[in-house]
């Protein structure tokens, strides 16, 4: 797992930020990069992730227990998609390290099946994954089938670079987010601020975030703007994290 940080000197707040499927850490919290200013900004590649990285199937639990022992002795921790179940992991096994978790329209499947749409969706993810024959074709079709333009999707160079052709395999060979439970008992428990974030965009994912956030007792947040990557809405995804974190730190110290 690769770590990256962009600040030569630790702020005195650590923030840990997990980025979800396919593409890396990066990638994923580019428009956060500037945060590194007033923050220890901490952005890890998750196995099968980063320059260099070999393939490697994902695996949240795997993922949670090494992002478990970059929170130190106290962090604020960010999880976008299924980065967001691999943070949710994480601060069930160390929730006296966690000062604040933000999640970004975390996949917790497990906790709405039944919904017509949430088991269309598993559904035609199965059927998808039944029939490619192999990692690149399966995330070609995903993304189709996700909602992505297929004009744009058509346009992903063929063999994938490297780094993307990694995001297909750990997709590909890697756990189905719904075969994973939510450990919801103990987010319920915890003591740490907690804050779900939706873009507004899917019926489905907003059910999901809905439901966790009644389930744990958290904040409930809606970003319009950029679909499901909410955190690529830039600016105000950035003060919602800096209103959590500061809110946070002034609650410890009361």
């Amino acid at each position: 797992m690769r770590i990256d940080t962009k600040s030569s000197e630790f702020p005195r707040e650590l923030v840990v930020l997990v980025h979800g499927s396919v593409t890396g850490g990066q990638e994923t919290w580019q428009e956060q990069r500037s945060l590194s200013q007033e923050y220890a900004v901490v952005i890890p590649d998750r196995q099968g992730y980063g320059v260099g990285a070999s393939e490697h199937a994902d695996d949240p639990k795997a993922d949670a227990a090494t992002i478990g022992g970059l929170l130190g002795q106290g962090a604020h921790l960010v999880g976008y998609s299924m980065g967001g179940l691999v943070a949710m992991l994480a601060a069930a096994g160390r929730p006296e390290a966690v000062k604040s978790l933000v999640l970004v329209e975390p996949v917790a499947f497990d906790l709405v099946r039944g919904r017509a749409d949430v088991e269309g969706f598993i559904a035609g993810y199965e059927r998808l994954h039944a029939s490619s024959p192999d990692a690149e074709g399966f995330l070609r079709e995903f993304l189709v089938f996700a909602g992505n333009d297929p004009v744009e999707v058509a346009q992903i160079p063929d063999p994938m670079p490297d780094g993307l052709h990694n995001g297909a395999v750990a997709l590909y060979t890697g756990a189905a987010p719904w075969d994973v439970p939510t450990p919801v008992d103990e987010l319920a428990a915890a003591t740490f601020p907690i804050v779900v974030v939706s873009g507004g965009h899917s019926a489905m994912f907003d059910a999901i975030c809905d439901v966790l956030a009644e389930r744990v007792g958290a904040e409930r947040v809606v970003i319009p703007g950029a679909g499901h990557a909410v955190q690529y809405t830039g600016q105000p995804f950035n003060a919602l994290l800096k209103s959590t974190w500061e809110s946070a730190a002034s609650h410890s110290e009361a």
